[in-house]
């Protein structure tokens, strides 16, 4: 994650202006996926089994029937 290339692109001709430049940052494939791991581990410990709400893989039946299953 150290590495990171940053290369400039004109965006115009005029190239003494420096509002005329767009960079692009491209980060090496070793840190994307050190990054995928780590959002993983983020992603499981902020979303418990209780939570509630809108959540990745679960849909609005499966609240109701968690609701009504714990609650009867």
């Amino acid at each position: 994650m150290e590495n990171v290339n940053i290369h400039p692109h004109p965006k115009e001709r005029n190239l003494k202006l420096c509002n005329n430049y767009r960079t692009i940052a491209l980060i090496s494939h070793a840190s994307k996926i050190l990054l995928r791991f780590i959002m993983k581990r983020i992603e499981r410990k902020l979303e418990h089994e209780v939570q509630a709400g809108f959540r990745h893989g679960r849909g609005t039946r499966d609240h109701i029937f968690m609701r009504f299953s714990f609650h009867t």
